[in-house]
């Protein structure tokens, strides 16, 4: 698994945690007949019911794929990144102020 999907699942375990509080206390407010706070409680956990959806949907895009490479000694297996099925590359920075 790599770094981005593992830090999507935690994302997606932290807003569940919140929605479940939010679930809670939405039922706690109800019962005692406060229904303009424990709507206000259900429309919160709704929102993070929602950002949990999509950490887990993203932590699923990402997959490490072994590319056979050559090299002088031989061929390794090197493990690459992938996003909906392309490589993602190693070095995304830029070159400062450019090649001179």
């Amino acid at each position: 698994m790599s770094q981005q999907s593992a830090e999507h699942h935690t994302k997606a375990a932290e807003h569940d945690e919140y929605a479940a509080r939010h679930h809670r206390e939405a039922a706690k407010h109800y019962a005692s007949g406060n229904h303009e706070k424990a709507g206000y409680y259900a429309h919160l956990a709704h929102g993070h019911e929602l950002h949990a959806i999509n950490h887990a949907e993203e932590a699923a895009k990402y997959e490490i794929k072994f590319i056979s490479e050559g090299t002088f000694a031989g061929t390794i297996e090197k493990p690459v990144l992938f996003k909906k099925g392309e490589p993602i590359p190693d070095d995304t920075g830029d070159q400062g102020a450019g090649q001179m």
